[in-house]
């Protein structure tokens, strides 16, 4: 890794974690300058703008939390034998994902997503690392049906596009007062999802 990349990741990890603290309306250039510890010159080399620094940084903020969810479940798809284990195996996965913990991990997504709405330059390549996300996440299906554990006549893609929404939509079980428990929430998902997995 060359010296000019760790410079520009330092500043991007800065950035991110005033975002995660505070909102990127507190961003302030000199903030981020002085926790990577490099120079405002050097923010603006790397990025030339305050807002191609906000919205790199919310952009690899929606790209970590979306990769990490997919490679659970390439794990799990690797751990399982059978069509039982598969549907156990991702029933203790979705139980990680369901937990009212895992809301900052939703807000972030859901907060990129908002953040992009009037910047159409960042909404676009949001878009394309979603379809990359989405890319992945149908090879980690496919890896799944050709194991068996999901029914062939699936498209893969649609299921890769209604899990990742259903990801997101949890969100809004966050904000709800009258949110069911966790396990009511899980049994719900399984239930949405159950017609495309192998009984």
């Amino acid at each position: 890794m060359t010296d000019d990349h760790n410079v520009r990741e330092r500043i991007l990890q800065a950035a991110i974690e005033i975002i995660d603290a505070s909102g990127e309306a507190s961003l302030r250039v000199v903030a981020v300058a002085k926790n990577a510890g490099v120079t405002q010159g050097m923010i603006k080399y790397y990025f030339q703008t305050r807002d191609n620094l906000v919205s790199e940084a919310q952009i690899s903020r929606f790209l970590a939390t979306a990769a990490e969810d997919i490679e659970y479940i390439a794990q799990v798809t690797e751990a399982s034998s059978t069509p039982e284990e598969y549907r156990a195996n991702l029933r203790g996965l979705l139980a990680v994902i369901v937990n009212t913990r895992r809301w900052p991990q939703r807000a972030v997504r859901i907060t990129t997503f908002g953040a992009a709405t009037k910047r159409p330059d960042m909404m676009a390549s949001i878009a394309h690392a979603n379809s990359l996300f989405i890319d992945r996440a149908v090879e980690v299906y496919q890896m799944a049906r050709d194991r068996g554990f999901i029914v062939p006549s699936c498209d893969m893609r649609a299921l890769a596009l209604v899990v990742q929404g259903t990801v997101l939509g949890l969100y809004l079980s966050d904000i709800d007062k009258h949110r069911p428990s966790d396990e009511e929430m899980l049994e719900a998902i399984l239930l949405s999802i159950d017609g495309f997995l192998v009984k």
